[in-house]
């Protein structure tokens, strides 16, 4: 029921304010890490093929790409 709930979660609201702005997300990277902490940064493109960039926790990342069905990617960095 995460598809299509009756009361849409914040990330289901993040991503389709976007989209009815004419942005789609197109890829999450979980890119530093700073201590224990994770950082990601989600790549949208807009109608007109800009790219832009938010940051975020990994978590939100993760999420948003799974709810998009758009790729995941770590950074090698991360991995070491």
């Amino acid at each position: 029921c995460y598809k299509n709930p009756h009361i849409k979660n914040i990330y289901q609201i993040y991503l389709g304010s976007m989209s009815e702005i004419g942005a789609k997300l197109e890829k999450t990277i979980i890119e530093a890490k700073d201590g224990d902490v994770y950082y990601g940064r989600l790549v949208w493109i807009d109608k007109n093929k800009r790219q832009f960039f938010n940051q975020c926790s990994a978590g939100d990342a993760i999420i948003l790409s799974l709810l998009s069905g758009k790729p995941l990617f770590i950074m090698q960095n991360i991995v070491d």
